[in-house]
Parts: C-alpha cells; sequence; structure tokens
C-alpha cells in the first residue's frame, strides 16, 4: 500500500512539474508574440500621451497631464525611460496639460528613436499580461485542478484580443490584472478570514484604484458579495456584531489601502511643495470633456483632490458621452446594448461556443441539484427566501462570485455612456477563462471521453483562429460576422482602426515604389517620422464624376477607415473606386491616378 501510494505521489510530482512546463512555455509563446507582433506598429492614439505623462510625474513631480486616468500604469510603463539617455527637457506643453502636444514633442522629437521609446513603454504592460496569465492559471488550479487551469490559460493567452492590448501602453490590461487580483483576496479572505489576507486585499483593492477609475466599481462588488456571504454563506450562529466587525474592517482596510496607493502614488506626481504650480491648471481648464467645477472643493484635500478630480472628470465623461460608432451609426450618447454586440462581434467563435457549452451544462447540473435537494427537503418549495437559503448547498461562494462578477460587470458596462472599444470590458474575460477552465472537469459518464475530445478539438481550432490572426490583433473580428474584414460594418475606434498601421503603410508604398501618397490618417503618428511623403487631399465636389475626381487628384489615397466612415460626406466620391489594398485592416489606399 505504502509503495503504491508513494508511486501514486512520485507520478502526481511529476504531473505537476509537466504542467508548470507547459503553463511557462504558453506565457513565453503569448510574451514572444506580443513582442514581436508590438514592433510592427507604430504608437496607437492614447500611448504617447500616458508615455509622456508617466515620464513627466516621475522627472518633474507635476501631475498636469492625463489626469483622466491615474499614475499607476503611466509611471510604471515610463520607468524603463529613466535608464536612457535621454535629454529631452519638458517645454511648457508640460505644464499647460495639453497631453497631445507634449506627447508628439516627447516621441518625435527626442534623442532615441519613437520606436525604441513605445517598446521600453510596452514591455511593463505586456509583462503584467503574463501576471495576469499566472493568476488564471493558479486560480483555475486551485478550484479545477491543473488540467483546467491549464485549459483556461491557453484560452487566455492565445486570445487575440487579450494579446492586441497587452501590447499597449494603456490601463485596460493592467485593470483587467488589479481588478481580478482584487476579487480573489477577496474570496481568499472571505473563505478563510486572517489578518494577512485582509491586508492584502486592501493592499490590492489600493492599488486598483489607482490602476483605472473604474475601480471604483469594486467597492460595489465587494459591498454585494460581503452580503451574500453574510446572507446566505456565513453560519447561521454567528453573532450578527461579528458579521458587522467583519464589515467594517474588509472596507475599513479597503478604505486605508486606497489612501495609501494614492498619497504614494500622486506623491510621485505631485510633492506638495510643488502643488501651487497646478491648481491654477484645475481651475482653469478649457476641455469641457474633464472639466468638474469642483476645484474649491478639490484644492482643500492636499493630493487626495488629483485623484478625486481626475475621478470626477472621468464621471462627467460617462454621463456626457463620448463619439462613438455602432453599426454604420454615430452617436455621442452611446447604445446600452454596445458592449453586449462588442462581446459577441469581438470574442472568438470557439470561445463563443465553449461559453454557450457551459451555460449548457451549468444549468443542467444547477436544476439537477434544486430537484435533489427540494426532494429532500420538500417544503422549501414554499417560499423564495428558503429557496435562497439553500443556494450554498448547490452552488459554493466562489462560483457565485465567478458567475455573477462577470454579468455584474457588463451591467456596470451598460449603463455607461462611453461607447469605445473591447477594452472596457477587459475584466470580464479572466473570470470567463476560469470558468471555462473547469469544462475540464465535467463527467457524463460513458461521453466524457468524447466530450473531451471535442473540447480539446475546438481549442486546437481557437489556437489556428489565433496563430492566422498574427499580427493583425488589435483589428481581430470573429469568424461568425466575417472576420476583421467586415469589422467596420459594426464597430470602429480601437476596436479596429486606433492608427497603429503607419509603419505597414510605408513598407507597402516601399513594396510598390509608391513614391507619394495622399494621406487621410486618423491617429497621432507622424507620417514624416515614417518616411512617408504624405500630401493633403485636395477638396472635391461629390458631384464629379470618376474622370474629373482622377484627373483632379491624380494620385493614390490612404485614408483610415475611420475617417472614411466618420466624414463619408466628404470623401463620398471615393465609393465610386475599389480600394486597391487594405493595409492592416485599417486604411484603404485607392488608386486615383489619371489614366
Amino acid at each position: 500500500m505504502d509503495l503504491a501510494e508513494n508511486i501514486k505521489r512520485k507520478q502526481e510530482k511529476i504531473r505537476n512539474k509537466v504542467g508548470m512546463i507547459c503553463a511557462i512555455c504558453l506565457l513565453i509563446v503569448m510574451f514572444a508574440t506580443e513582442i514581436f507582433s508590438s514592433i510592427q506598429e507604430n504608437q496607437t492614439i492614447d500611448e504617447g500621451a500616458h508615455l509622456v505623462s508617466g515620464f513627466s510625474y516621475l522627472t518633474t513631480g507635476i501631475y498636469a497631464l492625463n489626469r483622466e486616468h491615474p499614475p499607476l500604469v503611466k509611471l510604471l510603463a515610463a520607468l524603463p525611460l529613466l535608464k536612457t539617455k535621454i535629454i529631452y527637457q519638458p517645454s511648457k506643453n508640460w505644464d499647460e496639460g495639453t497631453q497631445w502636444s507634449a506627447a508628439y514633442e516627447f516621441l518625435y522629437h527626442n534623442t532615441l528613436p519613437a520606436d525604441f521609446l513605445l517598446f521600453l513603454g510596452r514591455l511593463p504592460i505586456m509583462l503584467m499580461s503574463l501576471l495576469l496569465g499566472i493568476l488564471i492559471f493558479s486560480w483555475t488550479q486551485k478550484i479545477a485542478g491543473l488540467t483546467a487551469g491549464l485549459f483556461a490559460l491557453t484560452l487566455y493567452a492565445f486570445d487575440p484580443n487579450i494579446i492586441a492590448h497587452a501590447r499597449y501602453i494603456t490601463t485596460d490590461v493592467p485593470f483587467g490584472l488589479a481588478f481580478t487580483a482584487a476579487i480573489f483576496s477577496f474570496i481568499s479572505w472571505i473563505k478563510r478570514p486572517t489578518q494577512c489576507k485582509l491586508i492584502l486585499t486592501g493592499i490590492i483593492f489600493g492599488l486598483a484604484q489607482v490602476t483605472k477609475f473604474s475601480a471604483i466599481l469594486l467597492w460595489l462588488f465587494f459591498a454585494i458579495f460581503f452580503l451574500f456571504s453574510i446572507t446566505l454563506y456565513k453560519p447561521k450562529n454567528e453573532q450578527r456584531a461579528s458579521l458587522f466587525r467583519q464589515g467594517i474592517m474588509l472596507f475599513g482596510v479597503c478604505f486605508a489601502g486606497t489612501l495609501l496607493a494614492i498619497l504614494i502614488t500622486y506623491n510621485f506626481a505631485l510633492p506638495l511643495w510643488k502643488e501651487n504650480i497646478l491648481l491654477p491648471l484645475l481651475s482653469n481648464s478649457t476641455d469641457p470633456m474633464i472639466e468638474t467645477n469642483l476645484t474649491p472643493v478639490l484644492t482643500r484635500l492636499p493630493i487626495i483632490h488629483l485623484y478625486l478630480d481626475g475621478l470626477f472628470a472621468v464621471l462627467k465623461h460617462s454621463f456626457v458621452g463620448h463619439a462613438a460608432y455602432l453599426f454604420g451609426e454615430f452617436s455621442t450618447q452611446g447604445w446600452w446594448y454596445y458592449f453586449p454586440v462588442t462581446l459577441f462581434v469581438k470574442t472568438p467563435f470557439a470561445t463563443i461556443l465553449l461559453i454557450g457549452i457551459l451555460i449548457i451544462i451549468s444549468l443542467h447540473a444547477f436544476q439537477k441539484k434544486i430537484h435533489m435537494y427540494t426532494n429532500v427537503h420538500s417544503q422549501l418549495r414554499r417560499s423564495l427566501l428558503q429557496k435562497m437559503q439553500s443556494l450554498p448547498t448547490i452552488i459554493s461562494f466562489e462560483h457565485l462570485v465567478l458567475v455573477t462578477t462577470p454579468l455584474l460587470y457588463l451591467l456596470a458596462s451598460m449603463i455607461n455612456n462611453i461607447n469605445i472599444g473591447w477594452r472596457h470590458i477587459v475584466p470580464i474575460y479572466p473570470f470567463i477563462f476560469i470558468l471555462l477552465g473547469t469544462l475540464m472537469n465535467v463527467q457524463l459518464s460513458r461521453w466524457t471521453q468524447l466530450f473531451k475530445g471535442i473540447i480539446l478539438t475546438m481549442l486546437t481550432i481557437y489556437i489556428a483562429m489565433s496563430l492566422w490572426t498574427y499580427p493583425f490583433y488589435l483589428s481581430y473580428f470573429s469568424e461568425i460576422i466575417g472576420g476583421p474584414s467586415n469589422g467596420h460594418t459594426y464597430l470602429l475606434d480601437s476596436n479596429l482602426d486606433w492608427g497603429q498601421d503607419l509603419k505597414r503603410l510605408r513598407d507597402y508604398m516601399k513594396d510598390h515604389d509608391i513614391p507619394w501618397i495622399y494621406l487621410v490618417y486618423f491617429g497621432k503618428g507622424d507620417a514624416a517620422h515614417y518616411v512617408i511623403d504624405a500630401r493633403t487631399l485636395p477638396t472635391l465636389s461629390q458631384t464629379q464624376n470618376r474622370t474629373e475626381v482622377t484627373q483632379r487628384i491624380n494620385g493614390i489615397v490612404a485614408i483610415s477607415i475611420t475617417r472614411l466612415l466618420w466624414e463619408k460626406e466628404n470623401f463620398q466620391y471615393l465609393t465610386m473606386f475599389k480600394p486597391i489594398a487594405h493595409i492592416g485592416y485599417s486604411i484603404y489606399l485607392f488608386d486615383l491616378r489619371n489614366e
């Protein structure tokens, strides 16, 4: 018996080692994919502002740029730049808060190439994406085993949307990490309350608050899940005073963690003795989208007023709305169904199928457990409250949180008027991957092996799809709607065209001996920096025919799909011509040379 147990333990150790090696290999493949695809793209619209903001915080201590995002991710992105030989000095733009002109000067008028600066700034974001992968693997393995953990990690590591945004200097994937880690630490504390776990939860909660202002939702999530835990999952004999004390401790530690994170990160940005530089800027903002008119109140809260100013700016932006596109229509107020549609058309078809299978199996298992429980306790059929009290015997607290978190986050997104991209629902996906990982534990009697074979076949197709997408990850759209070539009929902005394809346009022009072009560009990249001879497209009357158009223009037009659709009244005449090429799905080329 002892010999058999020893053999079993050794086999288990070998299996765990092989599993860990596989997990490491998956993360290495993901990291390599992110690096090699990112160097093919120039800056996306937001990256320059984030990078120059972080660098300005670290080198000048003035928090004047990019107030609408907390500083943590920007500070981390700019850290590698401190080791470079940058001798660029801040201009007046840094103090005036004009982030776009400051970003342009920083990237394209510097002593080091823009691509090198971007690469250094993107590295910390890529590393954070690996940390999120480790968290997904570890959490799934903990609740469903090694195979389930590898399955969930594979889904994450090859998801084209995750790869796309894990390569950019933005807050989206880092916030996905912070949000998931906060929920994980909260669950760990609920399951086994200890002082160390409580403190860790508060620290992670605070870090999430200075990663992205959307983290304010964590206050609501923690409150809801804590109520779930004390009403449905805590022993009935536990004193109310004890539960109340636990709640006070939880939210007190979260508040302390938030305050500490704000003090540390914003102190890097603005030491107390320099506040007199920024306060006039806050009261004289010229940007109606982020002006809050709360400066008289906020300035009474040293350091913290910077966080609150940014938070209220984002809340106002969310209420006012943002220019958005869906199904060929434009709106500043958005659509309540924008994010459900975005989730459907941007999520790989294999993932959608797996979600469908998971829902069917889960509902069947849930119904079976309810039926078994109510047969034993028939009186529970009389009261909805009593049925709710039976919930802990049907689904664990951890699984309840895993299921409700993405649903609640999607619901919160649906009431947000800022409808500009899939990237705003990144926190949903780690929970989806973890739940899908549990499919590997499904037992279907004699059909178990066949079921797992089908799941693994779908996973193989999923991986092949991801590899086929390389390197155009940002432009990915589900196969069910025809892929990225049809993406523009559904969504724009950071879903498809974020100004990322200037380098590919340069390469196309070189390969096809095109000396110059007319460029109508949506983005913040500098065409001249990439040696593109770009000229301004002449304004034409929409009544002109093909011959008149070619005679007037007599050249090749490169136009971003966002500009083409957004300003279609100005470029209606281009519909008379068929594009000769698509550059990375975001730039269309039209040959309007006079024949």
